[in-house]
């Protein structure tokens, strides 16, 4: 079970990636996304709308569209407020459920992938961000609900599938939201089963992404970060 293959059980299939926001779907799971493009179709839905006051704050949306242009797949954003907005709390667990849900069904969705139940606690945010542990459980719901196969991110040794995928296509879905936006303090630990990797600072982005696809051109990474629900 520890070596089934994510992509091939999801190849041919509708499957839904429900993400908190915007380049959550690049970050965590863009490796299985660039697996599955062109072998199932996909729908991205990011839940929250673009925080105010940051630099990407009116890029994002163009960045995510063109990341599902990238993978052929669908991009609908539920426009709910992030949980970090203090001038409004944070959307009840069954509002974000029904809404998920709704999309699911007028999709006809077959599995959907989404956040772990640690929030992807890392350095960042060390006890996970609470917005992606929101999505997780509002995700498992729906799924629960529709009856559909539901696979969450989950650390090694928990993790029961692999998912191989070329780090430079996943590249690609990052520099949609450059340049903007740098996963700027996110460590790559393979160890620990993140699935993505860092440009470093802003100020090294041109230089860090040119260099390390001059080294490594064509370089795939396994990991085991997914698990059923």
């Amino acid at each position: 079970m520890g070596q089934e293959n994510l992509v091939e059980k999801l190849t041919g299939k509708r499957v839904a990636f429900v993400v908190a926001h915007q380049d959550d779907e690049s970050l965590w799971f863009g490796g299985l996304l660039t697996e599955l493009a062109g072998k199932a179709d996909l729908l991205i839905v990011s839940v929250t709308e673009p925080m105010p006051a940051r630099p990407d704050t009116y890029t994002r949306m163009k960045a995510i569209s063109e990341v599902a242009k990238l993978v052929s797949g669908t991009h609908v954003c539920l426009g709910f407020t992030d949980c970090r907005a203090v001038e409004r709390p944070e959307s009840t667990l069954a509002e974000v459920t029904m809404a998920i849900a709704k999309h699911l069904r007028e999709f006809q969705v077959d599995a959907i992938v989404s956040h772990g139940l640690d929030g992807e606690a890392c350095d960042v945010y060390p006890t996970g961000h609470a917005m992606h542990k929101h999505v997780c459980l509002a995700a498992n719901q729906a799924a629960t609900m529709l009856r559909l196969d539901s696979y969450r991110r989950s650390r090694i040794p928990d993790a029961t599938f692999r998912v191989e995928y070329d780090r430079n296509a996943k590249f690609d879905l990052l520099d949609c939201y450059a340049p903007q936006w740098s996963p700027d303090g996110y460590p790559w630990n393979e160890t620990e089963g993140y699935e993505f990797m860092p440009y470093g600072s802003l100020s090294h982005w041109w230089f860090s992404q040119c260099a390390y696809r001059l080294l490594f051109p064509a370089q795939r990474i396994t990991n085991r970060v997914l698990t059923r629900n």
